[in-house]
């Protein structure tokens, strides 16, 4: 004889609950990057190591980096100081209250891509809809201001962030589509990971200010390839464009840093061109300039 425990209303109403509490917990989590912002931000009625406990529960890779700053806004401060010539420091000063990265982080990574010394490891994922890979997602980073402008929507950006050095590829690369792509999905606990593969391999690696970025391709099944199918708390206004126009081809497309050079790797590996060594990036190369410039050879970070 079977014993069959017995489903009542109150039961499954509490199990919905719970499910909705998790749901809004990994929610929180994805869009502030760590627990100890979602404590800071939120009342829920589980204790920290319980939050803890369900964003493993859940699957989610969690984040790192320096400390949960913004890849985002670490590139589009060196970008811009790079590009209008201001010293570091006054360009800081000019920083809103809710720019992460410190003076001394900033010094740094300008020490760093002086001395061409890489402190981290990121990821780019080049997406692909199915049997078209000339076409690449690209979306709106919104995570940052826009420094120059002061405006809510940032440089057009490739799915990328800071990685750990322990990470397998696929761990980096889920990573990055559960912050950046498949955010709904990866809240409602059904993560496409079909997509992954067995065993990635990077398509190039490019040095972007002190990070070394890997650079993997994924092409998607025909059932995700519509832009409904993406949505994230950092990117908005998913498109395929041609990695023609990324590579250069369309000199009005306002990129992330790094983003040329890897549409340009990518065309590279599309006909069967693969370097194992690191690029460098135009932003380390103008950095350098700007390091010349403004510092006469002195010793930025002592």
């Amino acid at each position: 004889m079977y014993y069959t425990q017995k489903v009542t209303p109150e039961k499954i109403n509490q199990e919905d609950r719970d499910r909705n509490l998790y749901e809004q917990i990994v929610a929180d989590y994805l869009r502030y990057g760590s627990v100890d912002k979602v404590v800071r931000e939120r009342e829920y009625p589980v204790s920290y190591v319980e939050i803890h406990r369900i964003i493993s529960k859940w699957g989610i890779v969690k984040a790192t980096g320096r400390s949960n700053t913004k890849m985002s806004e670490i590139l589009s401060f060196l970008s811009y100081m790079a590009h209008v010539g201001l010293p570091l420091e006054s360009l800081y000063k000019e920083m809103p209250p809710s720019f992460q990265p410190s003076l001394e982080t900033l010094y740094r990574i300008l020490h760093c891509v002086k001395e061409e010394v890489i402190r981290r490891v990121g990821t780019a994922v080049v997406i692909t809809p199915f049997q078209n890979p000339g076409l690449v997602l690209v979306a709106n980073d919104i995570s940052t201001p826009r420094i120059e402008l002061g405006k809510p929507y940032g440089s057009l950006s490739l799915p990328m962030g800071f990685s750990s050095k322990y990470d397998s590829p696929n761990q980096s690369i889920l990573r990055v589509c559960q912050q950046e792509v498949f955010t709904r999905q990866t809240i409602k606990g059904n993560f496409p990971y079909s997509v992954l593969s067995e065993e990635p391999e990077p398509l190039m690696k490019i040095d972007i200010a002190d990070v070394r970025v890997c650079v993997y391709s994924l092409e998607l099944p025909r059932n995700l390839g519509n832009t409904r199918n993406f949505w994230s708390y950092k990117l908005t206004g998913y498109k395929f464009v041609s990695v023609d126009d990324l590579a250069g081809r369309n000199q009005n497309l306002n990129l992330r840093a790094g983003i040329k050079e890897i549409a340009m790797g990518y065309q590279n590996f599309l006909r069967g061109e693969v370097s194992y060594q690191p690029q460098i990036s135009i932003l380390n190369q103008e950095l350098l300039n700007y390091s010349a410039a403004f510092t006469g050879g002195l010793n930025l970070y002592p």
